[in-house]
């Protein structure tokens, strides 16, 4: 139990050990309760982002190919910006056909997907 346990279900097994707090703490926005890549912050890429920048973000979604300009790759992106401008984008939009969305989501889910975007790799 020590050696292989006690890292995810805590001392008395109630699950609180220091790995559950950490996936609670940073993961679950994303993964979500049981780890299925569901979670609320996946549900506003999803929502908000995926029918231009695509699945992976790297501006293939399907309405891409409609608007005048291509969605930015934003996995190529994704080592260049820093997360600060990644909110700045996402909130006063960038350009004619990416929308500001600062009045549609808050602050902290503008800051939480910023952070999202730098985990996309190419």
């Amino acid at each position: 139990f020590t050696t292989y346990c006690k890292r995810c279900h805590g001392d008395q097994g109630r699950g609180d050990g220091p790995l559950i707090k950490i996936f609670t703490t940073y993961c679950k926005r994303c993964h979500g309760d049981q780890g299925r890549g569901d979670g609320p912050l996946i549900k506003i890429f999803t929502t908000y982002c995926k029918r231009c920048h695509g699945d992976q973000g790297r501006g293939d979604g399907p309405v891409a190919q409609f608007l005048q300009r291509k969605p930015a790759n934003l996995a190529a992106r994704s080592s260049l910006t820093t997360g600060g401008e990644f909110f700045m984008m996402i909130s006063g939009g960038a350009g004619k056909d990416m929308p500001a969305w600062k009045e549609v989501l808050s602050a902290r889910e503008i800051r939480d997907l910023s952070a999202y975007l730098k985990t996309l790799k190419e």
